[in-house]
């Protein structure tokens, strides 16, 4: 039986965009945290702990660099924003929808003209908030500019609500702007700077943790058995699942992944927890 090592993943977290690699260092952090304490029932060695620590402290001012990279003063009221634009949206397609179907003669052929339209541009509200600020934009000037979409929509009694839908999306469009010009002031330098001393501190933590597996091995296992298989779980997920979907790398993650961070691992505030078992003495 072979030492159990953990698995190369420097040159795959390169590829990971912001808030993945912090997710998965993140995972890395508390994994290390769970199990450290328990090794074999003789406490962590000093030096391992202390790079578990620097380790974690490296994470800690990387998640704090993302934080002040994406943070902005006009998340919340986009947020609040979209959510009015895109409750009004489904309103509208729900209501062309019902006319289309049960409508009156006139509905019934006036209600699919403004369907298409839609249709033609794709809107969908997963869009980012960019992507579909646009082509509601484009939906919008294409109803206006026309005649016969114009009585279609007062045919379906939808005028008032057409013009709320391009109120709110000239709003959302206008704090994304607002929110991407004060990003575009923010120094990128510092986040990758941060990234990278998480890169190397992980490198040496797992350097170390390997090693003591290799030290340690006696009668086919070592006490770190656990904690490697776990952290080469985390690994694979990664390579297999995560990798797969985010594509090459992209570091600067576009202007707006904002409707798709919801379904990528969260991220803690910090891992302050993490820190707090870690600078605790090794037991004797």
């Amino acid at each position: 039986m072979e030492v159990k090592q953990v698995s190369g993943f420097l040159g795959e977290i390169a590829k990971l965009m912001h808030r993945r690699h912090l997710a998965f260092m993140e995972r890395t952090v508390e994994r290390s945290k769970q199990h450290l304490s328990l090794s074999g029932g003789t406490g962590c060695p000093e030096n391992l702990r202390a790079r578990a620590v620097i380790f974690t402290q490296a994470f800690n001012r990387e998640n704090e660099a993302f934080k002040a990279q994406r943070g902005s003063d006009f998340t919340a009221q986009l947020k609040d924003a979209d959510l009015s634009r895109d409750n009004t949206l489904s309103g509208v397609r729900g209501m062309l929808d019902a006319l289309s179907k049960i409508g009156s003669d006139d509905q019934k052929i006036a209600a699919p003209k403004i369907q298409r339209i839609f249709d033609l541009y794709k809107v969908k509200s997963a869009d980012s908030y960019e992507d579909q600020g646009i082509k509601l934009s484009q939906v919008c000037s294409d109803i206006e500019a026309r005649d016969d979409l114009r009585d279609a929509l007062q045919t379906c009694g939808l005028t008032n609500q057409m013009a709320l839908l391009k109120a709110q999306n000239e709003e959302c469009r206008r704090l994304v702007n607002a929110r991407n010009a004060e990003r575009s002031q923010i120094d990128n330098q510092a986040m990758n700077k941060a990234r990278k001393e998480t890169d190397a501190a992980y490198a040496d933590f797992v350097l170390l943790l390997n090693a003591y597996a290799i030290t340690t091995w006696a009668d086919g296992r070592s006490p770190y058995d656990e904690l490697i298989d776990v952290l080469n779980a985390d690994i694979d997920y990664y390579k297999n699942w995560v990798l797969r979907k985010s594509g090459s790398s992209d570091e600067d993650e576009g202007e707006d992944q904002d409707k798709e961070d919801a379904a990528d691992p969260e991220i803690s505030p910090d891992a302050d927890d993490a820190l707090s078992t870690l600078d605790k003495p090794a037991e004797a």
